[in-house]
C-alpha cells in the first residue's frame, strides 16, 4: 500500500529551463507536389449501390459470418472526373480490386487495366473463377480471357489475408500483430505504387515484393 501511495504522489520534475516547452525542428516544409499549383479542378461525387440488388454478390454469403460482424447493406462508389474530360468522349478505365468477385462482364473490353488483389485465406474472391464460365480457360474468346491474353489483367497475391476485417485487406488481426506481420501495409504501398504510375503497367505479382528501394514500373499502357 505504501508503495502504491508513493507511486501516485510521485511527479516528474521537468525543470524550469524553457518552461517545459521544446520545439521539434527543423520546421517541416510541405512538398511542392502536395500544394495547389493552380491546376484545373475536376468534379467528384459519390453514390451507393445496395448489395441486395447485386447479381454477383448480395452480401448474404455464409462465409461473412454476420453473427460475428455486421454485414454492410450497401457499397459506396466514389467517382472523380478530371477537369479536362469532355463529356461523351471515351476515358481510360483503371480498376483496382481487393478481393472482388470477378465475373465475365463484356465491359472488360473497355478496361485499360485491372489489378486484382486476392488473399490467400479469402474464399469469396475465388468464386468468380468457379461460378462464371467466362472465366474458364476453355472459353478463350470470352471478354475476361481476351483481356487477360492482351495483358490487361494483373493478378496480385495479397498475402495471408481473409475477405473480412480484421485480418482482411485493411485491418490487422490480433494474430497478425503478435506475429509481426505487416501484410496490410505492403498492400497499401502496392496500391500507391499503381496509382502513382497510371500510364504504365506496374509489375507486381505479390505484395511481398514491395519495398522502398524497388521500382516496379513496367511497359506503358496502351
Amino acid at each position: 500500500t505504501q508503495a502504491a501511495n508513493a507511486a501516485e504522489s510521485y511527479m516528474e520534475n521537468p525543470g524550469t529551463e524553457g518552461d517545459g516547452k521544446y520545439t521539434i525542428g527543423p520546421e517541416y516544409k510541405i512538398d511542392p507536389d502536395l500544394t495547389d499549383k493552380g491546376n484545373p479542378k475536376g468534379k467528384s461525387f459519390e453514390f451507393a449501390m445496395l448489395l441486395a440488388d447485386s447479381k454477383i454478390f448480395r452480401g448474404d454469403d455464409s462465409t461473412l459470418e454476420p453473427d460475428k460482424k455486421p454485414v454492410r447493406k450497401e457499397r459506396k462508389i466514389y467517382v472523380y472526373v478530371p477537369a479536362a474530360y469532355k463529356d461523351g468522349t471515351k476515358a481510360p478505365i483503371l480498376i483496382i480490386s481487393l478481393g472482388g468477385v470477378m465475373a465475365d462482364d463484356p465491359g472488360f473490353v473497355n478496361v485499360r487495366h485491372l489489378y486484382h488483389f486476392h488473399g490467400q485465406k479469402d474464399p469469396v474472391q475465388s468464386l468468380g473463377q468457379i461460378l462464371y464460365a467466362g472465366r474458364w480457360s476453355i472459353l478463350p474468346q470470352s471478354p475476361w480471357n481476351k483481356a487477360k491474353a492482351e495483358g490487361k489483367i494483373t493478378m496480385i497475391d495479397a498475402g495471408p489475408v481473409t475477405h473480412q476485417d480484421p485480418g482482411g485487406y485493411f485491418l490487422q488481426s490480433e494474430e497478425q500483430k503478435e506475429k509481426g506481420e505487416h501484410t496490410q501495409d505492403r498492400l497499401i504501398d502496392a496500391i500507391v505504387e499503381i496509382v502513382n504510375h497510371p500510364t504504365e503497367v506496374v509489375n507486381i505479382t505479390s505484395v511481398e515484393q514491395i519495398s522502398e528501394q524497388d521500382d516496379h514500373k513496367g511497359s506503358p499502357l496502351q
